[in-house]
């Protein structure tokens, strides 16, 4: 109104003059008043009045003035904090917004101070407009606090003023963030908490969509749900770069919103790795098939018609993607297999190839694509080390030369690698003979004492170069991921023969079935399976929350309370003290079962070869 219009114009020019006279007495940057009587009285006589009740009158006249204006427009408005001294004007940092900073745990206040007046100078195209400074003006302290309450406020912060700098435009973002300052909280955690959450916050703001949806990426275990998403984006596909780039988009975004459901309490490290590498799964699929056609455009395929469900190109997965528990920026083991009809000599195609050579450089433009660093980034990092032969093998191996492979030249680790493997990509027929191929040689009979010997030996071989020390490295350490996983696989090795259904990719299935068929004891199962669901969820907690793994002595309390929420504790020494509990008694199963019959088994080996 035109009423409120003049009164806050006069307040305005009142408290503007005021400051001025505050900063004059020492030349320093203020907006205190003083704390003495005698301070307030000189402060309204160098104001010009002569009667110091008559400044204080005047002062708290404007004062209240302001307040019931502000009132009026804000009443119903969100608490965005405040009350702490926050005053970013002026050419030199203010002394007690410096103090409050370091307060709130921010190290150098200064540069804090400095980036924020980039922002209120209109730098960054999202603040150019005077309304986004407004609105990022207001958002201010309750910004500051929820940085403050991060792993590494400073951090935090330095993510945010990149991801303002990446902003094309502000209003939009910074209005939803005033009306819904919860928003506001989550993606300051992702700045402090999750960093590669935040590197792809930076470049795909629009990733926020997802989050404001509040719809689950899906729960739906066989994954049509994904399949039918991905299939639905691909159609704006006009060439390959289009399908990498938006294959690559789809896949960020969803382990994007995956991780974000984590940090919210909203999934568990197991959920999320079934979703995680439902996803991985999908993508791969997709890209793959991609690759493939656009090399047969060229080359052709293989077997005609009639032999494209059975003859052609195949992708299994091996490791966290065959057992369906990837982790949070876990890389893929594939391994690639083709199969031919026996008269077909070359490819079908205006530019034939024979089968080696066809589907070599088909496997490598899968991992090229894959691997490929984009404007998106790129889709995973892969590994092809388990294929037969490993480095010294073909990027992509003849089917029969693969069965003939597992029927006898593989060693014991590479059987316990098997373990893990599923197609996920192929003609349909094709799949299922790998499918039988692998659980024939995984039902092969074995010798026990050598089957336990090697894998022990090959679990002390790896601890020489991953000693474990670190409690908080999840997989090494004693008692930890890879020992329960040993266990899993050396159990199904030893006892598929007998034919019973114990042969699972997943850790988790596989213990249940040994359990049910009677090759694991239930309270040891039990005891495994805890170890096993503490072990997934703090690995997924500590994979989005530090690139450089988890450090007890340096971590700030924001990580570890993190992690102690992900565990289920009220402290953080209550959660060690349960990490090194379940670590002990998982390393106890493990040595009665494969480290103590491995050593027997050397000192009888040993005793034999002694002289008489």
């Amino acid at each position: 109104t035109p009423q409120a219009s003049s009164e806050l114009t006069e307040s305005y020019r009142f408290l503007r003059r005021l400051e001025h006279r505050l900063q004059m007495v020492r030349d320093e940057q203020t907006q205190k008043m003083p704390a003495t009587e005698e301070g307030v009285d000189a402060i309204g006589a160098f104001m010009g009045f002569a009667a110091p009740a008559d400044f204080r009158s005047d002062l708290l006249l404007h004062l209240r003035r302001v307040e019931s204006h502000y009132a009026q427009l804000f009443e119903d408005a969100p608490d965005l904090g405040g009350g702490k001294a926050l005053v970013f004007t002026g050419a030199d940092d203010d002394p007690e917004t410096v103090e409050t900073l370091a307060e709130m745990g921010f190290e150098t206040p200064g540069h804090v101070i400095g980036r924020i007046r980039v922002w209120h100078h209109g730098r960054y195209r999202s603040t150019r407009s005077e309304r986004a400074r407004q609105l990022l003006t207001e958002l201010m302290p309750r910004l500051l606090e929820a940085l403050s309450q991060t792993a590494n406020p400073l951090q935090a912060f330095n993510r945010f003023d990149a991801f303002l700098g990446a902003l094309p435009s502000g209003v939009q973002l910074f209005s939803l963030f005033h009306s819904n300052p919860a928003l506001l909280d989550m993606v300051a955690e992702i700045m402090g908490n999750a960093p590669r959450l935040s590197e792809w916050l930076s470049r795909r703001p629009s990733l926020l969509d997802g989050v404001i949806s509040d719809k689950p990426v899906s729960t739906d275990t066989d994954g049509p749900d994904l399949e039918t998403d991905l299939t639905s984006a691909l159609t704006q596909a006009i060439d390959f770069q289009d399908t990498l780039d938006i294959v690559i988009r789809w896949a960020n975004d969803r382990r994007f919103q995956l991780g974000v459901e984590l940090l919210q309490g909203k999934r568990t490290g197991q959920t999320l790795g079934q979703v995680l590498s439902l996803v991985a799964e999908t993508a791969t699929g997709a890209l793959t098939r991609s690759v493939e056609e656009e090399f047969a455009v060229r080359h052709g395929g293989w077997g005609g018609p009639e032999g494209r469900d059975r003859f052609g190109f195949a992708v299994l997965a091996f490791g966290k993607l065959g057992g369906l528990e990837i982790a949070p920026m876990s890389d893929l083991d594939l391994v690639f297999v083709y199969d031919t009809p026996p008269d077909q000599t070359e490819s079908e195609g205006e530019k034939p190839l024979g089968p080696m050579v066809y589907f070599s450089r088909l496997g490598q433009r899968v991992v090229t694509a894959m691997t490929a660093q984009t404007g998106e980034g790129n889709l995973y990092e892969v590994d092809t080390r388990l294929r037969p032969n490993g480095r010294s093998g073909p990027v992509c191996t003849q089917y029969d030369g693969f069965r003939k492979y597992y029927d006898g030249e593989a060693w014991t680790w590479e059987h316990m690698a098997l373990t893990r493997a599923r197609p996920v990509y192929g003609p349909a027929g094709l799949r299922a003979h790998l499918a039988q191929t692998i659980e024939n040689a995984l039902r092969q009979a074995r010798d026990p004492a050598k089957l336990v010997v090697d894998i022990d030996d090959m679990r002390a071989r790896i601890r020489t170069q991953h000693p474990g020390d670190n409690p908080w490295r999840i997989k090494y350490r004693r008692g930890g991921l890879l020992d329960i996983e040993f266990i899993a696989q050396y159990l199904q090795l030893r006892h598929a023969s007998d034919g019973a259904d114990i042969l699972s990719t997943n850790t988790r299935e596989a213990l249940n079935k040994l359990q049910a068929a009677g090759y694991l004891e239930e309270s040891v199962t039990h005891d495994l399976l805890t170890a096993l669901t503490a072990w997934q969820d703090l690995q997924a907690a500590i994979r989005l929350t530090t690139q450089d793994g988890f450090d007890e002595e340096t971590a700030p309390d924001g990580q570890k309370s993190l992690l102690q929420q992900v565990g289920g504790f009220e402290t953080f020494g209550a959660l060690r003290a349960h990490v090194d509990s379940i670590a002990e008694t998982a390393s106890g199963h493990y040595k009665a079962l494969i480290a103590e019959p491995a050593a027997a088994q050397r000192s009888s080996v040993t005793a034999k070869d002694a002289p008489d």
